[in-house]
């Protein structure tokens, strides 16, 4: 008896092990796959799924958690999406944006301020990285104490600010800046900076600025003379025949030269009105261009003995506008013939360069040159190298303007080389054929007048 209670104690005691071994299988399984999809989801695999298991509890357990982790995908992907748009949106602005954190480290930059705020040597570099900016403190990375003060200032104050600011590089550029606080997720106010270039306007309100003072003086300065000679006649000049002649003359003088002024003034104004629409092109022979314009200069080249060379191959053509383009060849020979030593000479070279598609009017003298300072300013607007020497010779400092006017308006460019005692070359570079030119110009009808 006591064997057989040992034999039957022992295969109850086994049985119990077996049904206890198979419960825990059956408990563990289930929770070693919830464990593993945990896993792979703080990994950010959310699209793991846990198997479904025959237990009721178990099966609505993985039911609930499968459903948790489609949901966390959905919304991590509208998040990813959103800032995707975002990034987007901040790179297609025009204008460069920089958020900070309270300690004016940099959170976030777009690609504009990538570029306007990069090292020096590469402003405008597009590559310009984001590891250059991330996590960097803004006077370090932007280099500009002004923009660094403005910045603190707004967190300081808690209230936007606006600057204008300069940045300078390789170029001095002038930013219109305004920052606003912003609430980061540490509670703390950081500042957000929207920077706006505008060097351009800034450049555009100079040169008007520098217009409307330029044609002031200019005006006034022969009205003043006709006014006071005017007096001087009424005042009894008048009954001298021969100072009054002379008078009459330097009236005459004057009046002319303030009629060049305006005719010019309008012959720019023509030029750049949008609503002018599209330039008038026709096939030209070169030649014909430069005879005709070396005909407009009636006897001035004779009155200095001053000869006139001409190297233009007879049967090249251009598609251009033949007034306009001739208007600027008498502008260029007219300041040859005017600056240039008497019995001296000017060579007109007309050159076509068929592998480019272009084609070179230069025109040369043997003047006194131009210093080197004044060459990239000589085709502004009233700009003088020789102020008294230019009123002198009757110029009104809008001829190379219209030059490089005309030059534009057929999709090419205006230029010169000078070497002071060594004269000049202005140099017309046209496309033999211009492609689809919408230009401010005047038609093919526009009237020559020389400068």
């Amino acid at each position: 008896l006591v064997w057989m209670a040992a034999v039957i104690a022992s295969l109850f005691i086994a049985s119990l092990a077996t049904v206890s071994a198979r419960m825990g299988a059956t408990v563990m399984k289930p929770v070693e796959a919830l464990m593993g999809a945990a896993s792979h989801w703080s990994a950010g695999e959310l699209d793991t799924r846990v198997p479904r298991f025959r237990d009721p509890d178990l099966a609505g357990l993985t039911e609930t958690m499968n459903a948790m982790a489609a949901e966390l995908a959905d919304r991590m992907k509208t998040m990813a999406q959103q800032q995707g748009e975002l990034s987007a949106i901040l790179d297609g602005m025009n204008e460069a944006v920089i958020a900070t954190d309270a300690d004016l480290m940099i959170r976030m930059v777009n690609k504009k301020a990538r570029e306007l705020l990069g090292p020096r040597g590469r402003r405008g570099d597009a590559e310009t990285t984001l590891s250059g900016f991330l996590e960097r403190p803004l006077l370090q990375a932007c280099g500009s104490s002004p923009l660094d003060a403005l910045a603190r200032r707004c967190i300081d104050n808690l209230a936007p600010q606006d600057e204008e600011i300069s940045l300078y590089g390789d170029t001095t550029s002038t930013m219109l800046v305004y920052a606003a606080p912003l609430a980061m997720e540490d509670g703390r106010i950081g500042a957000i900076l929207v920077l706006n270039d505008i060097t351009r306007i800034k450049r555009l309100e100079r040169v008007r600025r520098d217009f409307v003072a330029n044609v002031s003086h200019e005006l006034r300065t022969p009205i003043t003379l006709i006014k006071g000679f005017i007096e001087t006649l009424e005042d009894g000049a008048i009954r001298n025949p021969q100072e009054a002649v002379r008078f009459m003359g330097i009236i005459r003088r004057h009046t002319d030269r303030m009629a060049s002024i305006i005719e010019d003034l309008l012959t720019l104004a023509r030029m750049e009105n949008p609503e002018r629409g599209r330039l008038a092109l026709h096939s030209c022979q070169v030649a014909e261009i430069i005879g005709k314009a070396v005909e407009s200069l009636d006897d001035r080249p004779a009155s200095k003995a001053v000869s006139i060379l001409v190297d233009c191959p007879q049967e090249l053509k251009i598609v251009a506008n033949e007034g306009l383009l001739e208007q600027a060849l008498v502008n260029l020979l007219d300041n040859a013939v005017k600056y240039g030593p008497e019995g001296g000479s000017v060579r007109v070279t007309a050159t076509p360069d068929a592998s480019e598609g272009f084609i070179c009017l230069s025109v040369s003298d043997e003047g006194q040159g131009i210093p080197a300072k004044d060459l990239s300013r000589l085709f502004e607007r009233f700009y003088r190298v020789d102020r008294a020497r230019s009123r002198e010779l009757g110029g009104t400092g809008l001829g190379l303007a219209i030059v490089r006017h005309i030059a534009m308006a057929h999709g090419g460019t205006a230029t010169v080389q000078s070497i002071e005692g060594y004269g000049s070359t202005f140099c017309i570079t046209l496309p033999s054929v211009p492609l689809s030119i919408h230009s401010d110009e005047p038609s093919d009808e526009t009237e020559t007048t020389s400068s």
